[in-house]
């Protein structure tokens, strides 16, 4: 029989109904409420569970590597405005050209993707002269078909994240209908 202290070590291993990722249902509530901005002491208020197994449980996720502790800046605030490029190639050498942005003052970050643009990046400017020059950049390197931009007006701000989203995820919290369907007879 597996101790309790050895069950509670395998749930970042693989041990729980989300074994793929290695997280229990605890793990993802901790993350929910991490991306939220809430701190040990209010997620254990919030979880009902005790502080010390709450922060055990963020420090495994920051070990794991599942969470990363990141400074966000309000560009908004520092006088800069914010917006996303989608990058068409002609010739889908999108390694080359995403690490080529990827170096360009304002870029935030690149992303290769499959489906409408090859690429996105995500970038700060402080004016429409600075858009323009970097579009030109852009579109003049190599490779490159078009460029699309668009600013960020105003951000929404979430007040409820429910990560790896699962229609049973509410039923297993106790709301399950537990009404059974009498097979149809046969004739």
């Amino acid at each position: 029989m597996m101790s309790r202290t050895r069950q509670n070590t395998n749930n970042i291993e693989g041990s729980s109904n989300h074994s793929s990722r290695g997280l229990d249902e605890l793990d993802l509530m901790v993350l929910e409420s991490l991306v939220l901005g809430l701190r040990g002491k209010e997620i254990s208020m919030k979880l009902s569970k005790p502080l010390s197994t709450i922060q055990r449980r963020v420090r495994r996720l920051f070990e794991s590597g599942a969470v990363d502790n990141e400074i966000k800046l309000d560009y908004a605030k520092l006088g800069m405005k914010r917006g996303t490029l989608f990058v068409y190639l002609r010739n889908g050498e999108s390694k080359e050209v995403s690490a080529r942005i990827a170096k360009m003052p304002g870029i935030l970050s690149v992303s290769i993707h499959i489906g409408n643009a090859d690429m996105m990046g995500e970038f700060v400017y402080r004016d429409s002269a600075a858009l323009l020059e970097l579009m030109e950049i852009i579109k003049n390197l190599n490779g490159v078909d078009r460029v699309v931009w668009s600013e960020e007006v105003y951000r929404i701000p979430v007040k409820q994240v429910q990560l790896f989203a699962s229609p049973f995820r509410e039923l297993d919290n106790g709301q399950r209908n537990h009404r059974r369907v009498a097979p149809k007879q046969v004739q």
